[in-house]
């Protein structure tokens, strides 16, 4: 007799992130940032902000719909981003290059902290500074990092854009599924 074996459904981590929609348009500056240092990694992702990093505590409906509760009435954020920060990963010995928000800074963290409550409170880590940025890319070489933010913070430089929605999304290794979008009022 054969045992009856019983597949376990995988679940898969959900994150929360914004794609911006770049004003006038989606600038060309982090592609030519990336083919410029080809010794950073990149994230598998379009540009974005993340909001709540991947977790597996809560399920997709019940994520979904914290996401869709926390964010009603939450007004779209406009950002302007003028300077790239290093910044070292907990984990690991990778040096992440960021574009960092000088306007809608304070919005996006706000909106994140507001995520981190409720369904989600128990998720929120401290340990760990939340910056708002957009990830160029990661190299464990602290120096080529350190050269390609100076380099990119030398020149003036202005990228422009407005969060209105929030994507939920199903993350697999580096790549992930949107599940739901949220839209933010315009």
């Amino acid at each position: 007799m054969l045992a009856n074996k019983t597949s376990e459904k995988v679940v898969l981590p959900l994150a929360v992130i914004s794609y911006p929609k770049f004003i006038p348009n989606p600038p060309e500056m982090i592609a030519v940032m990336r083919a410029k240092y080809p010794k950073l990694t990149y994230p598998k992702f379009a540009p974005h902000f993340t909001f709540i990093f991947p977790q597996a505590s809560l399920s997709e409906d019940v994520l979904v719909q914290h996401v869709r509760e926390t964010a009603a009435g939450q007004s779209a954020i406009p950002f302007t981003i003028r300077c790239t920060l290093p910044m070292r990963e907990t984990f690991s010995e990778n040096i992440y290059l960021f574009l960092v928000p000088d306007e809608g800074f304070s919005a996006i963290v706000r909106l994140h902290d507001r995520l981190y409550s409720g369904a989600l409170a128990g998720e929120l880590r401290l340990d760990i500074p939340f910056i708002p940025h957009i990830t160029v890319g990661y190299t464990p070489d602290v120096a080529y990092c350190k050269q390609a933010v100076e380099t990119w913070n030398e020149q003036p430089f202005e990228i422009a854009g407005v969060l209105n929605t929030l994507d939920v999304l199903q993350v697999e290794g580096e790549t992930g599924q949107t599940v739901a979008r949220i839209n933010l009022e315009s």
